[in-house]
């Protein structure tokens, strides 16, 4: 069969006929293995697939542009090439999810498949007495991607309509020598701060692009170091309010993505100083709790608080809130936090009273226990 496609050729209530089928490719050079695979995923796959096989990375690269792969599966021990180095190819170049499958599942090869950006690592002795396991990794990976490659290309969209208009108009106005006549100096201006706010707009959807794209490697996170730059690039605001700052001496270090991390928690940190308000000796709080599961940072303050009944409101995109005849809206900041604590298989959330200051919490999967994080 052309492209060595196989097909479960059943349907189940979870997978209507409209439902494409996931397009599965296994880079394995053992056939044994192949059958296997196959085998097992007709009788735990709820949805309906096509596997192709390809024994090498050459022959993989030809199959991901002929047709439209939704998630790659690599032995890592390959005879021709070495897994670890297809597996650093494939996610260096494709934006499609690969699952590492691996004969010596033990920590070194978890933590180098991870450290690749693989979507997670799964025992070879699993795919054969826990064939569910891989089916439902399959599953997962494939809606998770689906939705955010249509967030993706929205925001590429979105973001190409609105930068020449944006820098444009922004250029122009900048470099106004003359005034004229019908243009006051308040209302340039006006039209100056309505220009930036649609340029952090701009800079939002690019951080929701970011924290959706694929291309990113784990790494070793120095959280105090983090938190210790992003409390200087704030430090003429704070000084101006007179906030002190306290940082847990011992923040542990962590493995994620150091970018998509520093954009959180810099939303997190300005939506702290934002809502002080006026207190007396204004503060801010940056800790770390850490369980055989996750480490959970959490940045308090002694400012305005929330009430309860708006906590989940504030992570909802462009969301306006009233509170006490005034209108609070968090923007687009804490619901990019809160995607990004997602690819890191956390969660973001917030604890608070009015008057009675706030604690934002954000998660992060110890992966040495959980054995993977989101791509």
């Amino acid at each position: 069969m052309k492209g060595n496609i196989q097909s479960n050729g059943f349907q189940t209530p979870y997978s209507p006929e409209w439902q494409s089928p996931i397009n599965i490719l296994y880079i394995e050079d053992e056939e044994d293995d192949v059958i296997i695979l196959r085998r097992n995923l007709k009788s735990t796959m709820f949805l309906p697939f096509q596997l192709f096989h390809a024994l090498t990375l050459d022959r993989a690269r030809l199959l991901i542009n002929e047709y439209h792969i939704d998630v790659i599966l690599v032995d890592q021990r390959l005879k021709r090439d070495d897994g670890f180095n297809v597996l650093n190819n494939l996610t260096s170049d494709y934006s499609i999810p690969v699952i590492m499958l691996s004969g010596m599942y033990n920590d070194d090869s978890i933590r180098q498949a991870l450290q690749a950006s693989a979507a997670t690592c799964i025992s070879k002795t699993d795919v054969v007495q826990h064939p569910e396991i891989i089916a439902r990794a399959i599953e997962s990976a494939r809606s998770r991607y689906a939705d955010w490659r249509k967030i993706n290309t929205f925001i590429v969209h979105v973001l190409h309509d609105l930068a020449a208009p944006i820098r444009g108009a922004k250029s122009e106005l900048i470099s106004e020598t003359g005034e004229p006549e019908e243009l006051t100096l308040a209302s340039t201006r006006k039209v100056l701060r309505c220009v930036d706010d649609i340029f952090t707009l701009y800079q939002r959807l690019e951080q929701i692009y970011l924290a959706t794209t694929l291309k990113y490697r784990i790494q070793s996170v120095n959280m105090r170091d983090l938190f210790a730059q992003i409390v200087d690039d704030q430090k003429d605001i704070l000084s101006k309010k007179g906030v002190s700052v306290e940082i847990q001496p011992d923040l542990p270090d962590i493995e994620g993505y150091p970018d998509l991390l520093g954009i959180a928690f810099r939303h997190l940190f300005s939506n702290a100083i934002r809502y002080l308000g006026s207190p007396e000796k204004p503060w801010i709080k940056i800790g770390c709790h850490s369980d055989i599961d996750s480490h959970i940072f959490y940045i308090s303050d002694n400012g305005l608080g929330v009430d309860p009944r708006y906590h989940e409101r504030m992570f909802f995109p462009l969301e306006r809130i009233h509170r006490d005849g005034d209108n609070y809206q968090p923007g687009l900041g804490l619901s990019i936090a809160r995607m990004i604590a997602g690819r890191h298989r956390g969660h973001c959330w917030i604890e608070s009273e009015p008057m009675k200051g706030a604690t934002l919490y954000f998660s992060v999967a110890n992966y040495d226990d959980n054995h993977s994080l989101s791509p």
